[in-house]
């Protein structure tokens, strides 16, 4: 099997290896069953699921879709893979009917990319850890918790896995493995088994997690454009080409929340600074009229920023994390701003 980067010359998998190998262990940890992921499990593979279809089923100016499918005892899985031909990140859209007992099912990928350590996003930042199991302390984290992704890179290119809802990675050497699912049986001796969906997508890139926006990647996996259909006939009624409450702009800083404002006081904005860098946001398109203040977690205000015409300027240290409340000069029931 090929996997060939055609943009960076590069070819994605190690050689004589297969891409999204699913791979089944047994799982029976020696404490809290639902819990703990048994350290012993890749001493105890559970066989292979068995294909039974494949199928390509378009083959379009846009797009690619593969089709697969395959068995494992009394478990299915179908898989929808989706082949952008102009975007880089590979969808595999996986539907699971589970009925397994003390198995752990994971997808993996092995690369070619060889680095010492690995990065994982955590909440509003990310972490490394180590590829190898040189010491005990590095044998100890077999199983590393990330959100949105987890990347391998080396200098100039690099690969990250990401998914939309599952927590569980291992990378080493040049493995990247997710934990898909498990088959615990207490303390609900029915947990997990059923129907699951879900979305990982492999997303190969030039330069480092950083350089190649891996964050924002993530984020639209998680969340997609959502299509909307217009009007017919055009007139008052027909959407314009381009249209946002606010207007926000920034290389690093996330936008990660808008909310309304617990006691009705206004709006709140959540960021965070997702590379490990110095950076800057500016926020505008709001009215000139409009307040900024500093908050905290709790929302309670700590100063007034200073704007002008309606646009904030913001700095942000390495994963730094600001809340910022705005007032229009009225509160959400229409009073004015205490």
């Amino acid at each position: 099997m090929r996997w060939y980067d055609k943009d960076n010359g590069r070819e994605l998998l190690a050689e004589r290896q297969k891409g999204n190998q699913l791979q089944l262990f047994h799982d029976r940890p020696s404490l809290w069953d639902a819990w703990d992921l048994d350290p012993r499990y890749e001493q105890q593979p559970a066989g292979s699921p068995l294909l039974t279809r494949r199928e390509a089923v378009l083959r379009g100016r846009v797009l690619d879709i593969l089709q697969f499918r395959w068995e494992y005892g009394r478990s299915v899985i179908e898989q929808t893979v989706l082949l952008p031909k102009r975007g880089r990140r590979v969808d595999f859209q996986t539907k699971v009917l589970w009925q397994e007992d003390h198995k752990l099912l994971k997808v993996a990928f092995p690369v070619d990319v060889l680095a010492g350590k690995a990065t994982y996003e955590i909440p509003f930042g990310a972490l490394e850890r180590p590829t190898h199991r040189n010491t005990s302390w590095d044998q100890a984290q077999y199983e590393v918790c990330g959100h949105r992704f987890a990347d391998l890179s080396e200098h100039g290119y690099g690969v990250s896995l990401l998914n939309d809802c599952k927590y569980g990675y291992d990378i080493h050497g040049n493995v990247l493995r997710l934990s898909l699912l498990r088959a615990p049986s207490w303390p609900d001796r029915h947990a997990d088994r059923g129907e699951h969906e879900f979305t990982y997508s492999l997303y190969p890139h030039a330069g480092d997690w950083r350089e190649a926006q891996v964050v924002r990647e993530a984020a639209a996996l998680n969340a997609p454009l959502r299509p909307v259909a217009a009007p017919a006939g055009g007139g008052q009624a027909a959407y314009p080409p381009r249209q946002s409450w606010l207007d926000f702009r920034s290389g690093h800083v996330i936008l990660e929340t808008v909310k309304a404002a617990e006691d009705g006081s206004g709006r709140v904005l959540r960021l965070y600074e997702s590379s490990g860098g110095r950076a800057e946001a500016v926020i505008g398109g709001l009215p000139e009229q409009a307040r900024f203040f500093a908050a905290n977690l709790l929302e309670e205000e700590s100063g007034e920023l200073h704007a002008e015409n309606g646009t904030l300027r913001l700095t942000f240290r390495p994963f730094e994390v600001k809340t910022i409340k705005i007032r229009l000069g009225q509160d959400d029931k229409g009073r004015p701003d205490r």
